[in-house]
């Protein structure tokens, strides 16, 4: 990218005359990479501090996150660096929001959906604002058959996370069929459905102009970080292989249809092996 494009897509902040646009690009550049590495160390540390410490200091820590966060964007003087920083309060308010509305004897049903909602309609905004293109209303029939064909892994990647993640029977409350049903359109809608659009449509597709293919790994990592309060490694293995999986396929085609297919057969097919056996 020329320096004179990738300064106005910056901010264009040369207007005192003091910065010709590649000094501009250089400071932006850095700018912009400083306040990423800190934002996903602060957020991976957070997860280890809810995990180690308690759910209090977690949620304090993710308040002050997001708090900092939105207040960044306020301030940066960059155009790319604020979308990034609007972009990553999604993750914090994921996170206070799942580790907050465990209420007791309230329906997982009802708890994805509060959780879900919020963040589904927050991450549209974001992307809105953006100017993201996060859903790909037109696709024509050949990109059809691929993003569904690209579906079909999530069978089998529903069968691995039965078989080697740790037991997932807290996600079924009851065993009646409506139940299961119910728990199911819940995730899909507010639990596949919304991390593809928060981490490979809005957070992934943010990062890229900045790093490129790179930003598929720090959109999975992150992904993958919201899993370590389960404490066990296999399951952010697992978590950060689909997020790069899943990454790679959106980058490539231009599209979450596919991942989105995925990751609610995986549910689906994880859901029903929990349910019958």
């Amino acid at each position: 990218m020329k320096a004179n494009e990738t300064a106005s897509e910056y901010g264009g902040m040369a207007r005192d005359g003091n910065l010709d646009a590649t000094q501009l690009t250089h400071t932006a550049s850095a700018e912009v990479n400083t306040s990423v590495v800190i934002s996903i160390f602060l957020m991976v540390g957070a997860e280890v501090v809810t995990s180690a410490v308690g759910v209090l200091a977690g949620v304090l820590l993710y308040c002050g996150l997001t708090i900092g966060f939105v207040t960044f964007a306020y301030l940066t003087r960059y155009n790319r660096a604020r979308q990034i920083f609007l972009a990553f309060t999604l993750l914090p308010l994921l996170r206070i929001l799942s580790v907050v509305l465990v209420i007791p004897r309230l329906l997982p049903y009802l708890q994805y959906a509060l959780i879900g909602f919020p963040i589904l309609v927050t991450a549209l905004i974001i992307s809105r604002t953006s100017h993201l293109r996060v859903l790909r209303s037109h696709l024509d029939e050949t990109e059809r058959i691929w993003q569904i064909a690209f579906a079909v892994i999530g069978i089998p990647l529903g069968v691995a996370a039965y078989l080697v993640l740790p037991s997932q029977a807290h996600l079924i409350y009851a065993s009646s069929p409506l139940t299961t049903i119910l728990v199911w359109v819940s995730l899909t809608l507010f639990g596949s459905v919304t991390e593809e659009i928060v981490f490979r449509g809005v957070i992934q597709k943010t990062l890229f102009p900045v790093y490129g293919s790179f930003s598929i790994i720090i959109s999975s990592v992150l992904y993958a970080s919201m899993f370590l309060g389960t404490l066990s490694l296999m399951t952010v293995v697992f978590y950060f292989i689909i997020g790069l999986l899943f990454g790679f396929w959106a980058r490539a085609t231009k599209s979450i249809t596919g991942p989105i297919l995925a990751h609610v057969l995986l549910n689906a097919i994880m859901l029903a092996f929990l349910t019958i056996l």
